[in-house]
């Protein structure tokens, strides 16, 4: 892993080493296969195990790092196909949270969706990736909260 992970802004800290951390996998800095060391890591970020720790379990949770039980962490491998079934699922479930939502939707939170739109065409031209993606899971995370479901809620969560 290179030594270029800075932590930056006012975001818990935990964030911050998770955005950096999938920022490294997603540039490919961090192979798949690669094993993570928490220690390691925190010694290179300048802070404690426990933010390390909690950013590794949201990697996990979306399938960019692997916590094998005694073993440690390992940067993920996930096949087009794994990518493939879990947009199939997604895009079921915010397609019902978006017609959930359009029937309640007042204007002020179209606005905020507009202005995540906006974010994301700037990002686009600026071929960043990362911040991207954080700016469509808001989009997505706000249509969901509209829709008021919270079923849909936590099942779109753990797919995220």
């Amino acid at each position: 892993m290179e030594n270029n992970l800075k932590i930056e802004g006012y975001e818990l800290l935990s964030q911050k080493v998770y955005r950096a951390l999938k920022t490294e996998i997603i540039k490919g800095s961090l192979k798949p296969g690669t094993k993570l060391s928490e220690g390691k890591i925190a010694e290179q970020m300048g802070v404690s195990r426990t933010p390390i720790r909690e950013a590794l379990r949201e990697l996990a949770a979306e399938g960019f790092v692997k916590i094998n039980p005694n073993q440690g962490v390992v940067v993920s491998n996930a096949s087009i196909e794994d990518v493939q079934e879990v947009l199939q699922i997604r895009g079921v479930l915010e397609g019902l949270a978006a017609r959930l939502a359009a029937t309640i939707i007042t204007k002020e939170k179209i606005k905020e969706l507009e202005s995540f739109n906006k974010n994301m065409e700037k990002f686009i031209s600026k071929n960043d990736i990362l911040n991207i993606g954080e700016e469509s899971e808001k989009f997505h995370r706000l249509i969901l909260d509209i829709s008021g479901n919270n079923r849909l809620i936590r099942i779109r969560k753990k797919l995220r």
